[in-house]
């Protein structure tokens, strides 16, 4: 086994390198504004923005806002807790998956006395009748949901 070189073998070794050198017609910047409670501000457009290469405004000469795809996790408590307040929270997650992008991935995992995973990483919710039939019961294992995923 040969011993690893030193950071002054390895910088004296990489001097003798020549650096790459490409020129870039085009460079995709992308961008998320948040306010200061972190929340997302859309409808910002070309005119919002300025772009400086060494102290020099560039033209921005293409822009375009777009819904990009994330991946989610989503923790629904069904506990005896939740009981006053399951109908709305059926609601929004009815709303949240009517609203989402098409390309989202997402899990579900619901949680009362034990977590149980409703579905693993998809794009598409395969038995929404099971959320729906629920009743909330039991007590409130939110840390064991957490720690499934």
């Amino acid at each position: 086994m040969h011993p690893r070189p030193s950071l002054s073998e390895r910088v004296a070794a990489d001097a003798n390198v020549k650096p790459l050198r490409i020129d870039v017609n085009v460079v995709l910047v992308p961008v998320t504004v948040s306010d200061a409670m972190n929340h997302p501000i859309t409808g910002l457009g070309k005119q919002n923005f300025v772009l400086s290469e060494n102290d020099l405004q560039q033209e921005i000469q293409y822009f375009s806002t777009e819904d990009s795809p994330i991946s989610i996790g989503l923790l629904v408590d069904l506990s005896k807790s939740m009981a006053n307040k399951f109908d709305a929270e059926r609601s929004a997650i009815s709303e949240f998956f009517n609203n989402a992008n098409s390309e989202d991935d997402y899990f579900v995992v619901t949680f009362s006395s034990h977590p149980d995973v409703l579905t693993e990483v998809t794009q598409s919710l395969h038995n929404p009748a099971k959320l729906g039939s629920s009743i909330p019961s039991g007590s409130t294992a939110m840390l064991d949901a957490i720690s499934m995923q």
